[in-house]
């Protein structure tokens, strides 16, 4: 009988928990080395205020694929992502205000959202028609994408295609950015918004894949929160068998003529292993842990031309009232701009977690803004200056509560928690690069790209998470988890 192989897989974020299940199914023996002393990387909540009543949640707005016919929906199950957490669709994706009062909600009725498109903006009627065309060729996708990048499986690629036959030339003539795209919008209160449908960089198609996403009803968030999400995934790890430890600092992949046999934690301790799976942030894996021995052009020419995900400043609050009128997802334009870190941010996106979510204890709520900003600003105070930090943390936090007040007269009052992390914070807890929590943004460049598991020069060595699949997400990385130990599977064959 041929003896167990071993995996070290170093990172317990998404696409490591995932590999970990992945791996004990297909018979590995499996260790999991996690820096942090919880799991879920950047998925993740924390408590603060008194007793901790308040769960901060720092990761998932909207989760796709959550009907149970969905193949996303399945691979939640088969990892036990799902495993006490309850999922609340969506039924408003975002409520939207102009500077001149005026507001619109992307609801999930579909002919409401279309009625109440043609009377706000009459005079992009074209564009509407285009838009609502586009959301009914993404309704009802059951594609199971994982299966598009196996050459050899060709039977189940074609289905796939065939499944994807009303989105393809979607996916070709909407690259341009949604900021390109909105570009031929004549009403500027219509253009912001569809900028911002999720970010003004990304590809118009993928804001297509979201709203028709929303109209069917497969958008949600768990109720539990993000790190509930995560514990779920680890629970089904641990019952499998894997051998998971956290608090353990690896400092260096240890290679030997050209492979990988294992790792070396902070202090020196050495674990061997037949194959080793990095599952963390890319730059620190690249050139910390294998020294950058092992970089080639590929990866020295994505660090310089593709964009990264625009770091943020995470301001959240317990507020002691409901705001059970209120849309959960908003996003207002200011008069005057908020100073963030160097950058200056006219939009106040705003969430708001109460009513049947469980972050907060009944009669509350947790408010949080979102704010794009600079890594590099709050990195050099961090490092140069630490107090001019805590008081530019203090000053954003006052800008962001007078917005607040005149959204919510006496809101100031009623605040008992209040929780500031910054790009720093970021990188403290999941050492993503430049702060960048999903990775490359999905752009021109990095759009259907491969990028490769493996690297040049190292046998038993793979990556698997949101830096070799570009624009991230929670369903990419959990996938890219699977496809991480298929594609070992394979090369054993």
């Amino acid at each position: 009988m041929q003896p167990q192989q071993s995996i070290t897989i170093i990172g317990a974020g998404l696409a490591g928990l995932s590999a970990g299940v992945f791996a004990r199914k297909a018979g590995f023996k499996v260790t999991l080395f996690e820096h942090h002393s919880k799991p879920g990387g950047v998925c993740t909540s924390w408590r603060r205020g008194e007793k901790k009543a308040y769960i901060v949640d720092g990761c998932i707005h909207w989760l796709m694929g959550s009907k149970s016919n969905s193949p996303l929906y399945r691979l939640y199950e088969e990892l036990g992502a799902l495993n006490g957490v309850h999922l609340e669709t969506i039924k408003n994706f975002g409520h939207f205000e102009w500077d001149d009062g005026r507001t619109f909600a992307f609801t999930q009725d579909f002919a409401r959202l279309e009625s109440d498109l043609r009377k706000l903006f009459p005079e992009d009627f074209a564009i509407i028609d285009e838009l609502m065309r586009a959301i009914r060729a993404f309704q009802n996708n059951k594609t199971d994408w994982s299966v598009l990048g196996d050459a050899r499986n060709w039977i189940s690629k074609a289905k796939a295609f065939w499944g994807m036959r009303r989105q393809l030339k979607y996916y070709g003539r909407y690259r341009l950015s949604a900021k390109e795209y909105s570009s031929r919008i004549k009403d500027p209160f219509f253009a912001w918004i569809i900028q911002n449908i999720f970010m003004p960089e990304i590809p118009m198609f993928f804001a297509f894949m979201i709203l028709g996403q929303l109209v069917d009803g497969e958008l949600s968030f768990p109720r539990e929160g993000s790190l509930a999400f995560a514990r779920g995934i680890e629970k089904k790890f641990k019952e499998l068998g894997g051998d998971l430890r956290y608090n353990s600092n690896v400092e260096e992949i240890v290679v030997e003529d050209g492979k990988a046999v294992g790792v070396r934690l902070f202090g020196g301790t050495e674990f061997r292993s037949d194959i080793v799976i990095a599952a963390g942030d890319i730059r620190s894996t690249l050139y910390k842990l294998l020294g950058g021995r092992f970089v080639d052009y590929k990866w020295i020419e994505r660090f310089q031309k593709w964009p990264l995900f625009t770091p943020i400043c995470l301001l959240s609050f317990g507020i002691n009232r409901t705001f059970k009128d209120e849309p959960s997802a908003q996003l207002s334009r200011l008069r005057t701009a908020i100073d963030s870190g160097g950058h200056s941010e006219q939009n106040l996106f705003i969430k708001l977690f109460n009513g049947t979510q469980d972050l907060a204890p009944p009669g509350k709520t947790v408010l949080q803004v979102l704010l794009p900003t600079q890594f590099d600003y709050w990195n050099n105070l961090l490092t140069n200056d630490p107090e001019r930090y805590l008081a530019e943390k203090s000053r954003v936090t006052e800008e962001v509560l007078a917005a607040l007040e005149t959204r919510y007269p006496g809101i100031r009052s009623d605040i008992e928690m209040t929780d500031v992390a910054t790009p720093t914070t970021f990188v403290r807890y999941t050492r993503n690069y430049q702060g960048a929590w999903e990775g490359w943004m999905i752009s021109p460049e990095s759009f259907a790209k491969r990028v490769s598991k493996t690297l040049p020069g190292l046998k038993n060595f793979y990556l698997t998470g949101q830096w070799v699949e570009p624009g991230g997400g929670v369903p990419t990385v959990l996938m890219s988890g699977r496809s991480v130990v298929r594609q070992i599977m394979k090369a054993k064959i």
